[in-house]
């Protein structure tokens, strides 16, 4: 893992498992275990594949206690870096399919960070935000631009989230608009 972000994950039952989930002392399946209930948050320090055709995770549990898990029984959370704010900071925050956006305050400057969660990494994190001027469409809109690429994030009046990702130089649009859900944060519940 490197050094700026931290990489959680919640512990989940594998297909027709019941009851909790075990954390092993060795990656394998014959070593000892101890049980923690579904749900349980862990923090990922290593990854291994003994050859099992698994992979397997070395978690931290309990604050100080530390085991494997199969990959089958945890549920990867998308990484944590130190640079997102914190929840009462955020402004807008939805998902997609692909990918999660929160659009964020600290002081009077708006950032952006967007994370893709088919590929597992953060494609912007803590960019400079513009707020853009109310539409008969938009209820708030923020744009951020990094590495040729524009990411406008909308909140639209019925309630719907979007992202649109747009070339910066041609002002074509790269993937098509992203419709979102999950929302919440400071302009979502002025309308909520």
């Amino acid at each position: 893992m490197s050094s700026t972000t931290e990489q959680f994950g919640e512990l989940k039952h594998n297909k027709g498992g019941t009851g909790p989930v075990n954390i092993r002392s060795n990656p394998s399946l014959t070593a000892s275990a101890v049980t923690k209930p579904v749900g349980t948050r862990v923090k990922i320090l290593e990854k291994k594949q003994p050859g099992d055709g698994h992979t397997w995770y070395k978690v931290s549990y309990d604050s100080t206690k530390v085991g494997w898990v199969r990959d089958d029984v945890i549920k990867l959370l998308p990484p944590q870096n130190p640079q997102n704010p914190p929840a009462d900071d955020t402004r807008l925050y939805f998902e997609t399919d692909k990918r999660q956006v929160r659009v964020y305050q600290k002081g009077t400057n708006l950032y952006m960070n967007v994370y893709n969660k088919q590929t597992e990494k953060t494609e912007i994190s803590a960019v400079s935000a513009t707020k853009l001027p109310k539409d008969n469409r938009a209820w708030e809109g923020y744009l951020a631009i990094k590495d040729g690429r524009t990411y406008r994030a909308l909140f639209i009046r019925r309630g719907e989230t979007q992202l649109q990702i747009i070339s910066s130089s041609d002002a074509k649009e790269i993937e098509p608009k992203e419709t979102g859900f999950a929302a919440k944060g400071v302009e979502y519940q002025l309308i909520a």
